[in-house]
């Protein structure tokens, strides 16, 4: 077989070719030049016999004569031209089937490689690479490809995991977020009903049964209260300032305000000046506690679902979102403790003020609620309320250190995500960590491998 060089201009079989068509080119150009040599002549004869110098006998077999030797010539540089025109195509024939020689080695020698390529071991006949020489090199590269995709496959079942568990989280909030409302509404509804009660029994007793109405109204609004009748308006004041100081509680819980009191537009003396006997009886205890009890409920019940929308929306900035979602735990502990002791200070006052203020009826409950609306009145601090505080466990060092941290500074936004599962080990969030203080710097350390290695708290839930 030829070699790949063979089809260049350069190559030395390809010079006879060309030399020979040289000399052709070369007497096509002399034979060209005799005919231009001849019509000249016969150019001349014919301007000869115009001027006179030839009789016109001679003048006439002298052009012939030229002429036809111009016309022989011409003859011979066409069939030169023939013969350069055959020579040169025969030559392109010759390279042709070289071209096409070369071509049919290429294809064996690709189908060599790609049989080689593809793992086979059968090497072809005129080859002189041995057989397999490429197999280690291609293995080691296929191998490595599949690594790899079985390595996206199983990060794309990782991910496809984690975005199934956080759909569930997200349904799972969503059904107690609703839940929540309808307890909410519920409650709503149990105070409507008992103002309805309250108004309806006041409106249809008359002056013969104040007594049998006033104990109806005991009856529904507290079920288990056993005590006299009060006076034909006693109960209609104390559920108006129920009302007003449901309403502080509201104004409590939009941002950007703090809590505060609402004076009750039912005072003393719009209850002295009403028509009717009016009877010197304390106010009965129970329809209080219990509407307290009801408020202090849907309080605590619309902060938590303050916070689940804000979670949910991803639009607090302090906090992270979708996958810190363990803060709802703290908050509840949090402010169940705080509600608690605001029970029992409550609790306290209105029994003080049954019984100093027994001669002034609708005053303890008046002074009962506006005691328990200052106790638990809950300035803001930093856009966080200071009742979401994180409280430590009992003889518990590094618990309290904790708190003495995340309760102040920069750890502020981070103390409703930590949940103490034992000593020094935490819930953060989604996360379980080790947590240690150091309180010189006031940093707080976590690790997740078990205490080798420490970061701080905020780069690594981060």
């Amino acid at each position: 077989m030829s070699r790949s060089s063979d089809g260049q201009p350069g190559n030395p079989t390809h010079i006879p070719h060309y030399e020979q068509l040289l000399s052709i080119q070369q007497d096509q150009h002399a034979l060209a030049m005799e005919r231009k040599e001849a019509e000249i002549a016969h150019l001349k004869v014919r301007l000869a016999a115009l001027e006179g110098h030839l009789t016109p006998q001679d003048a006439v077999n002298t052009a012939v004569q030229t002429k036809d030797e111009e016309c022989a010539l011409m003859m011979a540089a066409k069939h030169k031209e023939l013969e350069l025109l055959a020579t040169l195509l025969q030559m392109r024939e010759q390279q042709i089937e070289e071209l096409r020689s070369q071509c049919e080695e290429s294809q064996v020698q690709l189908a060599h490689l790609r049989s080689g390529g593809s793992g086979s071991c059968r090497a072809s006949p005129g080859s002189a690479t041995p057989p397999g020489s490429h197999l280690p090199g291609t293995t080691g590269r296929l191998d490595e490809t599949r690594r790899e995709v079985q390595r996206l496959r199983l990060r794309m079942e990782e991910l496809e995991a984690s975005v199934t568990e956080q759909q569930d989280r997200c349904t799972l909030l969503a059904r107690e977020l609703q839940i929540k409302s309808e307890r909410v509404e519920v409650l709503e509804d149990q105070i409507q009903a008992l103002q309805w009660q309250d108004g309806s029994a006041f409106h249809q007793r008359g002056p013969r049964n104040e007594g049998a109405a006033q104990e109806t109204l005991v009856n529904d609004s507290a079920g288990d209260l056993r005590g006299p009748s009060t006076g034909p308006r006693s109960a209609s004041p104390a559920l108006q300032h129920a009302e007003s100081a449901w309403e502080s509680f509201r104004l409590a819980d939009s941002p950007g305000r703090e809590l505060r009191v609402t004076p009750s537009p039912y005072s003393e003396d719009d209850c002295i000046s009403e028509s009717g006997p009016r009877l010197e009886c304390p106010e009965p205890p129970s329809t209080g506690r219990q509407s307290q009890e009801l408020l202090r409920e849907m309080r605590r019940l619309r902060q938590q679902m303050t916070e689940l929308e804000k979670l949910a929306a991803g639009r607090d900035q302090g906090l992270p979102t979708a996958d810190k979602l363990g803060a709802m735990s703290s908050l509840s502990m949090s402010s169940g403790s705080r509600q608690s002791a605001a029970n029992s200070h409550t609790q306290g006052i209105m029994a003080s003020g049954v019984t100093d203020t027994g001669d002034r009826p609708g005053s303890s409950l008046q002074g009962a609620l506006a005691a328990a609306c200052l106790g638990a009145s809950l300035p803001e601090e930093d856009g966080v309320l200071s009742a979401w505080e994180y409280r430590p466990h009992e003889n518990d060092l590094v618990d309290s250190a904790v708190a003495r941290l995340v309760n102040r500074g920069r750890y502020r936004a981070w103390r409703a995500l930590l949940c103490r599962l034992e000593h020094g080990v935490y819930l953060c969030g989604t996360k379980r960590v080790h947590i240690r203080v150091d309180e010189e710097q006031e940093v707080l350390e976590a690790s997740k491998d078990g205490g080798r290695t420490w970061t701080d708290l905020t780069r690594m839930v981060t």
